[in-house]
């Protein structure tokens, strides 16, 4: 998490010690559950990242990890399109934030400082 003109915005971290490892492909799973497993993760990369420069990053370090595990490019290509495509549609619908605070005397001034700044860069104005 980190404040970039004013705003609060969030991107991936991983841990050093994070190897990026996969499920091998030559596992004994069903097939399907490989494909679920690297798109859940680049839905969470989208979800997580503020920018789409930071999902990129993401995805880049997830990317060049696991080609010893069974995947391919390819794969992951077409992962990322379906989800791209699936995320385009989604777009014509307004998603909604649930924001979460603890309570302190402060709580109502920033949770209203907070829904302000995000209703002055919605794209919708």
């Amino acid at each position: 998490m980190f404040i970039q003109d004013a705003h609060v915005c969030t991107k991936i971290f991983f841990k050093p010690t994070d190897t990026h490892q996969l499920l091998h492909t030559s596992s004994y799973h069903p097939k399907h559950t490989f494909s679920g497993i690297l798109k859940s993760q680049l839905i969470r990369f989208r979800k997580l990242c503020t920018f789409p420069h930071h999902v990129k990053e993401a995805e880049d370090i997830l990317f060049s990890a696991p080609k010893d595990r069974g995947f391919t490019k390819q794969f992951f290509r077409r992962t990322r399109s379906k989800i791209n495509t699936e995320q385009q549609k989604k777009q014509s619908n307004q998603e909604t934030m649930t924001l979460v605070l603890p309570y302190s005397e402060n709580t109502k001034t920033l949770a209203t400082k907070f829904i302000k700044n995000c209703q002055s860069s919605s794209p919708s104005e």
